[in-house]
């Protein structure tokens, strides 16, 4: 085995339903673990205060994952920094 660690420092994660309960949870562990952090979901205003307490690794991105077309332009609506998801944690609905 080897001791590298598997969470790089530095990583981009998606979390989908990141607003509430697991979603939270992770995006926390995850920032924790010096990941950069999009967290996203339909409740801007609980996305933008887990942002804000969580600091510049976490991006709040309101996103609807059932709306085809704000799935499909996210990553063009990223900044550049964060468009190379390494991790998807896929906890919506």
């Amino acid at each position: 085995m080897s001791d590298e660690p598997i969470l790089k420092p530095g990583a981009v994660a998606l979390v989908t339903g990141a607003s509430a309960g697991i979603g939270i949870a992770i995006t926390e562990a995850l920032v924790a673990k010096d990941c950069r952090v999009i967290c996203s979901g339909r409740r801007r205003d609980r996305l933008e205060a887990l942002a804000e307490r969580l600091g510049e690794n976490c991006h709040a991105v309101e996103l609807d994952v059932a709306d085809a077309g704000a799935t499909a332009g996210l990553i063009d609506n990223l900044p550049e920094g964060l468009r190379d998801i390494d991790i998807l944690i896929n906890n919506a609905g």
